[in-house]
């Protein structure tokens, strides 16, 4: 399995965060944040096809008390075809390594309450409480140092 990530422009994500995150979710697929500068956006490639994404944005969270950076990950998406095949570990730990190549320690991210597992495989802890998103369903704050 040959796979490829690199840094991306956010019009690359629209697709998979459609078809993966927002089919059928009258939630907006673009986030204001898309084209800011401290933004950035990971994709993986299998061979040549763009099969995953990630959005991390420059975002305070409470968990971290302190004058560090602190970035949310977003959509985080992968394609039906590739779901539980290691590729969205791959992605996220290959965009964790760049963003503290960048600086960047300190993670946090609402899961989807069927992702919790995944993200603590990865070391994210669990914060707070379970909570509704409205149209998408239950989901879990989670956090991360780097």
């Amino acid at each position: 399995m040959k796979t490829r990530i690199e840094e991306v422009k956010a019009e690359k994500t629209y697709p998979l965060r459609l078809e993966i995150l927002r089919k059928n979710i009258p939630l907006p697929h673009k986030f204001i944040e898309d084209d800011v500068k401290t933004t950035f956006h990971f994709a993986i490639y299998l061979e040549e096809e763009l099969v995953g994404i990630v959005t991390a944005i420059k975002k305070e969270h409470e968990f971290f008390a302190n004058e560090e950076i602190t970035y949310q990950l977003r959509a985080m998406a992968i394609s039906k075809e590739c779901q539980g095949k290691g590729i969205g570990k791959i992605l996220l730990e290959s965009a964790l390594e760049e963003l503290l190549k960048k600086g960047i320690s300190q993670i946090w991210l609402k899961a989807r309450e069927h992702a919790i597992d995944f993200y603590k495989k990865i070391g994210f802890k669990e914060f707070g409480e379970v909570y509704d998103v409205k149209f998408v369903g239950n989901h879990k704050t989670m956090v991360i140092q780097l």
